[in-house]
């Protein structure tokens, strides 16, 4: 039957051949033509523009802001983030299962709820993190960043599990959720580009003041907060959710499947060990551009501006690539090689040093191409893990998974934002003066190696994820039976 085979290829770890379901059988012609209209992708895809963009003032510039504007100590900015990350890491677990199991009266929606809440909650947060009142005292603009920080995540974090959750829902077939989540990934690095770009040009337009950068943020979050609202407005009005995919479970029940689903237990670490590498990286970017590349102050907003722009353009480019690639062999060899690359192309940047702007550009353009690959197919592995937990319990329970998979990155969020700040304070950080030694090493060690140091972790669990097309299509096989009243 097919639950049982699944099972066998499942606790083979993909390692040994299975039996291959043909392409163009009845089961497989009927999972394709229930494939995603152009408009329902778009639709989907559109909150991206905004929410990738949110990282980059929360995640890349605000610590910096914070620490070299508002003359937040390195550690107090370290504790907040600490905070921040584990007030909302707490309450996801909990918003995964209320959007599972959540039943609203009117046309008895589970996801639509929480994105428009979600949606609401986080861009006015992001307003109040990027507009600070000019506080007397520095314990009073610390406790400012920690509330803002922690509300513009649990803001994210009520929308993020049902978007990602919806996602699973309306994709059903192998290849689907890797375009879905390839255009998603797309438009989310547009959005990114453009928050990147906003307060360079901005505070390039101005006078170099301290005034000059708080406009430049103060305008990015309003425009940040408006483009969310209306890109997820957009998302409510095309994007229906699948009728039937329902789940009642208890919390903790619930949570411990998904823990103890074998193909689960694999892609976990993936993602938990390949966030805190790439997250480590961005956040000591700036640090990096203005110590470690040393470019003169008129240029510097150009320079990082440049090696941002270029990454995320690389990026842009070669998702398609990957794309093509994980259609043509499969997702799991496709996020293997990305993983690779991208490991190979983070050690470049290792020896780049002053003025060599060239190179740095040319080192994260590698970065950002050889990134772009295993972030969306995470999302389309994900997918799979979802379908084979319904294949065993009739439930779809994609908010449990997405929960998750976020979770883990926020409880160890100290690791992948404050713990950089904190090595680079022990190193002899100083905001705005000429580094140590100790300190320049520092960054440039936490840009190059931190990918290496978790490919420990991502590169045997990826080997080891044991769903393949071939499973995928026994599952999809045992759930149609099943659909049907059959025993699969």
């Amino acid at each position: 039957m097919a639950v049982q085979r699944v099972n066998a290829a499942v606790a083979a770890s993909d390692l040994t051949p299975i039996r291959v379901v043909d392409e163009s059988s009845p089961l497989i012609a009927c999972r394709q033509a229930d494939s995603l209209t152009l408009a329902v992708k778009l639709g989907y895809g559109l909150p991206a523009l905004a929410h990738f963009g949110f990282h980059i003032p929360v995640n890349v510039f605000a610590e910096k802001f914070y620490a070299d504007v508002l003359l937040l100590r390195v550690e107090q900015i370290a504790t907040g983030l600490a905070v921040g990350s584990l007030f909302d890491a707490t309450l996801g677990v909990l918003i995964g299962w209320l959007s599972d199991n959540f039943q609203a009266h009117i046309g008895a929606k589970r996801r639509h709820p929480f994105i428009a809440i979600g949606a609401v909650l986080a861009s006015v947060a992001l307003m109040a993190l990027l507009s600070p009142p000019v506080y007397d005292l520095p314990d009073h603009t610390w406790l400012h960043f920690t509330l803002s920080y922690m509300f513009v995540h649990l803001g994210i974090s009520l929308f993020i599990i049902p978007y990602i959750s919806l996602g699973y829902e309306i994709t059903r077939t192998y290849d689907e959720a890797s375009s879905l989540f390839a255009l998603r990934q797309v438009l989310g690095l547009i959005g990114i580009l453009l928050a990147a770009a906003l307060p360079s040009v901005i505070k390039l337009s101005l006078p170099a003041a301290v005034s000059s950068e708080r406009m430049a943020f103060r305008f990015e979050g309003v425009m940040l907060a408006a483009l969310m609202l209306t890109c997820v407005g957009a998302l409510l009005l095309l994007v229906t959710e699948r009728a039937g995919s329902r789940a009642s479970h208890a919390l903790l029940p619930g949570l411990l499947w998904a823990l103890n689903n074998r193909a689960n237990l694999y892609l976990l670490p993936v993602w938990l060990f390949a966030s805190i590498g790439t997250s480590s990286s961005l956040a000591m970017l700036p640090f990096w551009v203005e110590y470690v590349l040393q470019p003169p102050v008129v240029r510097r907003e150009r320079w990082l501006l440049a090696i941002l722009c270029s990454s995320i353009l690389a990026s842009i480019v070669a998702i398609p690539l990957w794309a093509w690639f994980a259609h043509h062999s499969s997702k799991k060899a496709a996020a293997l090689t990305s993983w690779i690359a991208s490991i190979i192309s983070s050690m470049l940047a290792l020896p780049i040093g002053p003025g060599q702007i060239e190179l740095a550009v040319a080192s994260w353009v590698l970065i950002g191409a050889s990134v772009s690959g295993w972030n969306f197919l995470f999302f389309a592995l994900q997918a799979d893990v979802v379908d084979y937990d319904e294949l065993h319990t009739g439930m779809r329970r994609e908010a449990a998974y997405a929960s998750l998979e976020l979770l883990l990155p926020k409880l160890l969020g100290v690791t992948s934002h404050g713990l950089p700040l904190t090595i680079i304070g022990m190193a002899g950080y100083a905001p705005n003066k000429i580094q140590a030694p100790a300190a320049l090493w520092a960054i440039r060690l936490l840009v190059s190696l931190t990918p290496l140091l978790c490919s420990v972790f991502v590169l045997p669990c990826l080997v080891l994820f044991p769903i393949s097309r071939e499973v995928h299509h026994l599952i999809a096989h045992g759930i149609k039976q099943h659909t049907r009243g059959e025993a699969a």
